[in-house]
């Protein structure tokens, strides 16, 4: 069980404004779960629900289901459903923001021009919901021998209530200039089903030596429900947020069980024109010169200076990029 009490202030002026400047969210939840043995070391079930109130989307239950088989010590199968939600953010709730500005919406002729004001504004008649997952999962596991095996999954999603925003009635504004003010009113509109399947291969081509490929494909199409400019755009936003492509090579390897080297290689496919596809390489290695203690040193993305990942969606932010690093650690156990 738990219960949180959020409070907070945000005094903002200019591009962006955060109305009511004082906000209270409380969420409080309750989450149980029985794992049911069928059948002792062959079949099991495990149900689960977490019950959540927040102040925001009211009452939000997520259950879950999952049954495994095991018919014999090399093989494992399992299948899952469940569902998740997604409470919407404070600024998604409360802000209004400049989003940006259309030139010449109107096509007039050089000289008088009347450029447009984006703004994103939420709607006092119409409080945004939870988004919503449904999620089914089916899950396969061999054991080919002590020093290898193979796990697959495969699912599908089921999405609704997604964050969406649709162009609100166009206002003509005199003050500073002569400029159309254009509302973008945030909304549940969205639907979307994605599916897709991870693949893992765990091998140990020597006692201290792990190799990890993994690939993971993920394929999202997104639901809009009229033509609205807006709400068509977001839809298309929505169907590239994550990688179509996922794929990353992992070496663990253990010297004298005082040193240890992991090298992780990942390539991710692109997020449409938004994002560019890349690949990034992380390195560590570690030494235990006692019990206890560890000392490593890790490098971070060493393929590139620098490369963005993800890119706003509805609410435009700067897209970060993320940069190489390298630092030293120090751990002790006790």
């Amino acid at each position: 069980m738990g219960y949180r009490n959020s409070q907070d202030h945000i005094d903002t002026d200019g591009i962006l404004n955060v109305l009511p400047k004082r906000s209270n969210f409380r969420l409080a939840s309750v989450f149980v779960q029985d794992d049911i043995s069928l059948k002792p070391d062959t079949l099991r079930l495990m149900l689960g629900m977490r019950l959540e109130h927040n102040s925001y989307t009211g009452f939000e239950p997520q259950p879950n289901a999952r049954m495994i088989w095991t018919p014999n010590p090399r093989q494992t199968l399992w299948g899952a459903v469940s569902r998740a939600v997604r409470t919407p953010s404070r600024a998604e709730l409360d802000s209004q923001l400049d989003v940006g500005v259309l030139p010449n919406p109107l096509n007039l002729p050089p000289g008088f021009e009347i450029p447009a004001l984006l703004r994103y504004m939420p709607s006092t008649n119409q409080k945004l919901s939870a988004e919503k997952i449904t999620a089914y999962e089916l899950g396969y596991r061999h054991q080919f021998s002590p020093r290898l095996s193979l796990d697959a999954a495969a699912f599908f999603n089921d999405s609704e209530n997604l964050l969406s925003a649709n162009l609100g009635v166009q206002q003509f504004q005199l003050l500073p200039v002569p400029y159309i003010l254009q509302p973008l009113i945030p909304n549940n509109h969205l639907s979307a089903q994605s599916h897709g399947l991870e693949l893992v291969v765990d091998y140990h081509p020597l006692p201290w030596w792990r190799i990890q490929p993994t690939y993971s494909y993920l394929h999202v199409i997104t639901h809009a429900p009229s033509n609205d400019a807006a709400e068509q755009n977001n839809a298309i936003v929505a169907e590239i947020s994550a990688p179509k492509h996922q794929l990353s090579l992992r070496s663990s390897m253990t010297f004298q069980e005082k040193r240890q080297l992991d090298i992780w290689l990942r390539h991710m496919s692109a997020l449409g024109d938004r994002v560019a596809s890349y690949s990034a390489l992380d390195i560590r290695y570690a030494w235990h010169p006692v019990n206890n203690v560890e000392l490593s040193v890790v490098g971070q993305n060493l393929l590139d200076r620098r490369h963005p990942e993800f890119s706003p969606d509805i609410l435009p932010s700067q897209t970060l990029q993320i940069e190489r690093s390298l630092y030293f650690k120090a751990k002790w156990e006790f």
